[in-house]
């Protein structure tokens, strides 16, 4: 059967589930006339044309099949509405009735099939089968019988009806002439003998008449594209296909064009490559033909770049149309090569290659290379071969194999710019408003399509191997590095020159060029080649390089005579060290040059000369520097100093003082600085620097000293709520800012003024109790059963790095009123919460019914606040502030206690009481993993053995408590070792210096043994140190104080927090036997912990006026210190202060002992009311450096300092906080592990003043735990 039965029998199948939507047509019941069914039929033919082209792999039966599915206006054609109204009226009655009957029938499932097979095998629908084909099969008969039926119709539509005619009859095609040809048109060519494509294949070649070539291609579009491929004269055929590609007739060659578009949108592979060589191999004849002289086949003449390219001249369009079906073909058929096999990827690329390779041999002539650049400056094609790892491997073989296509880019980025030629400007892009390209224009594009080719070679490890490369005519091979230089040498001649926009033709591009006006922009160009390659390689680092990028900065400086350069080409520069600063390897190149060691001082560093002509144009203002020059270069500093070898090497230049200076002068002037462009703005560049100064700890005191944080606070809260990102070069930042500034007393309480912090809380209670007001009785939200889900976890880790060191935590929570003064009358559901008090009250302390209603998940919400406060509480200042003020301990056993029913001994375990549990655990006891043990949070395990008993009152079960019996062990000679006896001869063998450093060595040795010491040999030898570095002048740097004022000093009271803090270190003291039960070890601690208060209040300064609560009085925090000196002394109070008074005139007291330097007359008037402590601000800065420099995990080599970078916490900071190395020991080390880490701060060698391996040594302490 014909294409039109079958056409009408998938309509009238399809269309039985089809709704009335169209019953207009029911009055139509007895069929269409004859010439309805013509317009019907012809309509149908004309809007099919573009989905039969489409569909060039289906038959046209098979394409008629799916019309349904292709075609969107399938049923508008009015032949389709025609049988859709013969249906309903035909067959629907007879569907209602087997409805109606089936309708009570139990076995629903299959009615449907049932009622169907009913339909089919009934009398009205055969009898309207039958009909409806006849009719079609007559008025398609009719019409091709007419010819005056199919004008109008297009070459699709006809080629529809005359596949739909049923005639088995086909014609034979034995000779050439054209009466042969003429049926071509009337009838349908299914299947094609050999001999026909043999026929066809003669009447193609040039010896025939022009008019039989044009009907036998015409002929032979109607074939389906994939069939010619197959057929066993396809060679014969192919080659004068590819003649009368490049015959000078333009309408046969377009219709060649089209036939090789039809070939290749097959899209299988044997079709592809046919495809793509018959077009590629007439263009390598035709360039090889015309680098010999000799005009190609079917070529007019040979093209010079002298004469140029006319867009207008018949012989240029043929020859771009040609290109531009090629450059089509290299963009899409990387899109689904991968299916191919390996042989046919290799002849595409290795054809593509052979025509890019003969530009090299003719520079006079039009390359192949230079019509591929007009088309496809970016090379776009290139970017895509090069994406995947399957493509990308054969292209560099072949690159490898045919070294000539890189030559001949390389060849074009070297002699860009030097080539001679008339005017000043000889490198920029011209053109005339007619289209005409030069030989200049022509020669850009190869230069700008010669970049992009090399860019992308130079992203990957295989392109790089291909240098260094040897360029005919030349003695030395070109390595990448003398590429590089020499582009950058050419930015820097282009830069007073901005090139005029290229004169590109629409017409002659597969899409149009980008808005941006700086798309060909040389300089733009190189400078994105440059900041793409130092992104993934180190082959700029070297200091040829680098010098040539920084000269520039000597001649602005005047300090070195080069060609000035413009200040949009120096923002360029600006942004390549940039991203090449945010590199380690291109850090270390910038800090200390190439070949240099790390820590290594190189006054010739290309940092001194950034640093100094940001300097120079910080200070020079705005008239001599354009203000985006300036920020750009202040950039590449900042990718240096939040760093900590950065700043150390910046910071004699004292860039937070510049930038505060420039940052006060524009505030104070009421502008926005210098020439302002579309979203720049010179005072925020200025903020957003100085801020940057707060990535280090040493950083954030230099821009405390500035006066400038409010301001800089202000504008970081500002970008946090928009979630900007940091930087250009930077995904993450912000978060580890804000830690920072939040560990110290000044930064926490700028950001409480900036309303950060209740911004933070005001965002976790919406995420936990679903928003206030009505908000929350209209869009309810739905709680997860893990209080710590996706959605609340970012909201608390903010909350809680802000509340990471006390300090921030005492200035929070200082001017919160008492829980105790709280009037009872509060009705907490009435709002949210807007401080931490009230964050706390409402979601720990929940001690009331009211409290309790307020929640909208009391469990839920209960649970999320235990999870909090067990993070507050690892620091002990923390807890005891908390506990002294709110008195958590007793609100949490309550809590307990109210979970035990009545009349039972025992509290129901649920999440909330195992959590309660494991808080009153944490903070009721102090040790290491071996000296307590904390719960799990929760029990996997049923009620009747869980090892983990709940309590409501103190002490805590013994389950809780390990071993702690070390420090009752006595020291013997043998157990001290070489250290135990050298300590005992004291300095009779040698002086004082030698001793120590003998001394030192051994004790450095044992560390790396990780020997443990008894109890009194770690007290010796704290005693001898201590002896022995008071007679050193360099480390007795306090004066000693005497006792005169001790009845002063007994006068004085403890605070809440000592009696607190001495009850918890003298129940760890009974644990661990070193005090025994004797009732006066608290009062004597507390009388230590007076003297040595009282001591230092007697070195601070007057009393000031300040915002600042922590510093309004006496040292805020508990002196832990004092406390491990206490039980390692076994509360022996005299020894204990002999030991301290003597200790506090070291250096090394500063480090290790956190009230020592609190106020402290040492040190200046506005350092020590800065709110920063020294120890936060040097201590912490050397740990970064250790951290940047010496931890890796050997599993995936990533540096430590990203991953506290990644998690927005402080590095140093969360090492050394400014309650002390002492109370975040206590609480997670065991004794023995804290004596270890003190007595090497108590060695000679102070932190000030460590060299890299001992900065290693140190760290490694610390690691011990």
């Amino acid at each position: 059967t014909g294409g039109g039965w079958s056409f009408a029998q998938n309509t009238a199948m399809s269309s039985n589930t089809k709704d009335g939507a169209t019953q207009s047509y029911c009055t139509s019941q007895t069929g269409s006339t004859s010439s309805t069914l013509v317009s019907n039929l012809q309509q149908l033919a004309s809007g099919v044309n573009s989905v039969l082209r489409e569909a060039q792999l289906l038959p046209t039966e098979e394409s008629l099949g799916q019309l349904e599915t292709t075609d969107e206006n399938f049923h508008s054609y009015d032949l389709v509405r025609s049988l859709q109204s013969r249906i309903d009226a035909a067959i629907g009655p007879l569907v209602e009735s087997q409805v109606e009957e089936r309708a009570l029938e139990d076995d629903g499932h299959h009615i449907v099939a049932q009622i169907t097979d009913e339909v089919f095998s009934s009398q009205e629908y055969n009898q309207l089968y039958h009909t409806f084909v006849s009719d079609v099969r007559d008025t398609v008969d009719e019409m091709l019988s007419d010819p005056s039926t199919l004008l109008g119709l297009s070459e699709g539509g006809g080629a529809m009806l005359g596949s739909s005619h049923s005639s088995a009859t086909h014609s034979t095609l034995g000779g050439s002439s054209a009466s042969e040809l003429s049926s071509v048109h009337q009838t349908g060519l299914m299947f094609m003998a050999p001999e026909q494509l043999q026929a066809i294949a003669h009447s193609l070649t040039p010896e025939q008449p022009l008019q039989v070539r044009l009907d036998v291609m015409q002929h032979l579009l109607q074939f389906p594209a994939g069939d010619l491929v197959t057929c066993d004269n396809w060679l014969s055929l192919k080659a004068v296909v590819q003649e009368a590609l490049m015959d000078p007739c333009s309408t046969l060659t377009d219709m060649t064009l089209k036939l090789l578009q039809r070939m290749f949108a097959a899209r299988t592979a044997l079709t592809t490559r046919e495809a793509y060589l018959s077009l590629a191999e007439p263009l390598v004849a035709s360039a090889q033909a015309a680098e010999g002289g000799v005009a190609g086949t079917g070529e007019r003449g040979v093209v010079t770049l002298a004469v140029g390219l006319d867009p207008a001249d018949e012989h240029c369009i043929q020859m771009l149309k040609r290109y531009r079906l090629l450059n089509y073909f290299q963009n899409e058929v990387p899109s689904y090569w991968v299916r191919y096999s390996e042989r046919i990827v290799e002849e595409i690329i290795s054809c593509t290659f052979m025509l890019l390779s003969l530009s090299y041999r003719s520079p006079t002539l039009l390359s192949p290379t230079h019509v591929i650049s007009l088309l496809d400056p970016k090379a776009s094609w290139f970017r895509k071969w090069m994406h995947g790892q399957y493509s990308r491997m054969k292209v560099l073989q072949a690159l490898k194999s045919r070294p000539a296509v890189l030559q001949c880019a390389v060849s074009h980025l070297m002699a860009f710019g030097i080539r001679p030629a008339g005017g000043g400007r000889s490198h920029a892009v011209a053109g005339s408003e007619s289209g005409h390209y030069t030989e200049r224009d022509l020669q850009y594009l190869n230069f700008v399509h010669s970049l992009c080719l090399i860019e992308r070679l130079l992203l990957y490890r295989g392109g790089r191997e291909l240098f260094p490369l040897h360029l005919p005519g030349k003695e030395e091979k070109v390595a990448i590095t003398d590429v590089l230089v020499h582009l950058l040498n050419l930015m820097y001649s282009l830069s007073s020159v901005r090139p005029t926009p290229l004169p590109l033709n629409s017409a002659l591009h597969a899409s149009p060029p980008p808005p941006n006006h700086h798309a060909f922009d040389p300089t733009h160009l190189i400078s994105h080649l440059l900041r793409e390659v130092v992104a993934v390689t180190d082959i700029l680092c070297n200091d040829v390089f680098i010098s040539t990028l920084i000269d520039p900065l000597k001649c602005a400086m005047g300090s070195q005579p080069s060609p000035r350069v413009c200040a949009e080409t120096l923002v360029l520069m600006a942004d390549i060290l940039a991203v090449l600063a945010s590199t380690d390897t291109g850090r270390h190149q910038l800090l200390y040059g190439e070949g240099h060691p790390k820590w290594s001082t190189n006054k010739s560093a290309a940092v001194h000369t950034i640093a100094e002509f940001v300097v120079h144009s910080l200070s020079s203002g705005k008239s001599s520097v354009v203000p985006q020059v300036t920020s750009g270069w202040l950039f590449v500093c900042r990718q240096l100093y939040n760093t900590g070898e950065g700043l150390l090497a910046l910071q004699s230049y004292a860039l937070h003082q510049h930038i505060a200076r420039a940052l006060k002068t524009v505030a104070g002037s009421g502008e926005e600085g210098g020439e302002e462009t579309v979203g720049f703005s010179w005072e925020e560049a200025l903020l957003d620097n100085l801020l940057n100064f707060a990535g280090t700890p040493k950083g954030l005191l230099l821009l405390q000293q500035t006066g400038l944080m409010a301001r800089c606070t202000q504008y970081m809260d500002h970008r946090y709520k928009l979630k900007l990102q940091v930087s250009k070069c930077e995904k993450f930042g912000y978060g580890c800012m804000v830690t920072q500034v939040a560990s110290t007393a000044a930064g926490i309480l700028e950001l409480i003024n900036s309303g950060f912090v209740s911004m933070q809380v005001y965002d976790l209670w919406f995420l936990l109790d679903g928003g206030e007001g009505d908000y929350r009785l209209i869009a309810p939200r739905a709680h997860p059963l893990d209080p710590m889900d996706r959605a609340t976890h970012k909201a608390v880790i903010n909350l809680l790095n802000i509340l990471s060191s006390y300090p921030a935590l005492y200035e929070v929570l200082n001017q919160t009123t008492p829980r105790s003064a709280t009037p009872q009358t509060t009705k907490p559901q009435d709002n949210s919460p807007s401080t931490i008090f009230e964050l706390l009250d409402r979601l720990v302390l929940v001690d009331s019914n009211p409290k309790k209603m307020a929640l909208l998940n009391y469990q839920e919400a209960h649970l999320f606040g235990l999870r909090i406060l067990g993070v507050l509480v690892t620091c002990l200042d923390s807890f005891l502030y908390l506990e002294s003020q709110y008195s958590i301990l007793e609100a949490l056993l309550a809590l307990q206690r109210e979970s035990i029913p009545e009349d039972r001994d025992f509290i129901i375990i649920d999440a909330c009481s195992v959590e309660r549990g494991r808080v009153l655990v944490s903070c009721y006891l102090l040790g290491g993993p071996t000296e307590r043990k904390l719960p799990p949070h929760c029990l996997s395990l049923p009620t009747d053995s869980s090892p983990w008993p709940l309590f409501s009152s103190f002490p805590v079960p013994s389950v809780y408590q390990g071993e702690g019996s070390w420090c009752s062990r006595t020291a013997t000679l043998e157990e001290g070792g070489e250290l135990h006896r050298l300590l005992s001869n004291g300095t009779k063998e040698s002086s004082q210096s030698e001793w120590l450093k003998r001394l030192r060595r051994v004790f450095r040795a044992q560390l790396q043994k990780f020997e443990v010491l008894p109890n009194d040999v770690v007290r010796l030898l704290l005693q001898r140190c201590v002896a022995g570095q008071m007679e050193e002048r360099r480390e007795r740097v306090f004066p000693i104080q005497s006792d005169a004022g001790q009845h002063v000093q007994e006068s004085r009271a403890g605070s809440s927090m000592d009696t607190l803090g001495a009850g918890m270190v003298v129940r760890y003291g009974q644990f661990l036997g070193a005090l025994d039960a004797s009732g006066a070890h608290a009062t004597n601690l507390i009388n230590l912990l007076v003297r040595v208060r009282a001591l230092f209040v007697s070195q601070q300064h007057e009393k000031k006026e300040t915002k600042l609560s922590s510093l309004k009085g006496d040292y805020i925090g508990f002196d832990w210190f004092t406390s491990s000196v206490f039980l390692l002394m076994k509360g022996a109070i005299d020894t204990s202060w002999t030991f301290l008074k003597q200790f506090s005139t070291l250096l090394g007291s500063a480090y290790v002992w956190m009230p020592r330097l609190h106020l402290s007359s040492h040190l200046p008037v506005e350092l020590a009311y800065s709110g920063i402590h020294p120890p936060s601000a040097i201590t912490a800065h050397h740990v970064e450096l250790i951290l940047l420099d010496t931890v890796r995990f050997s599993w995936e080599e990533v540096l430590l300092d990203n991953l506290f970078n990644f998690a927005g916490s402080s590095k140093g900071l969360l090492l050394l906080q400014q309650t002390g190395l002492m109370a975040r020991c206590t609480q997670y080390m065991d004794h023995i592990t804290k004596l270890h880490v003190n007595r090497d701060s108590a060695t000679p060698t102070s932190t000030s003043r460590l060299n890299l391996e001992q900065r290693k040594h140190t760290f490694d302490i610390a690691r011990l735990p």
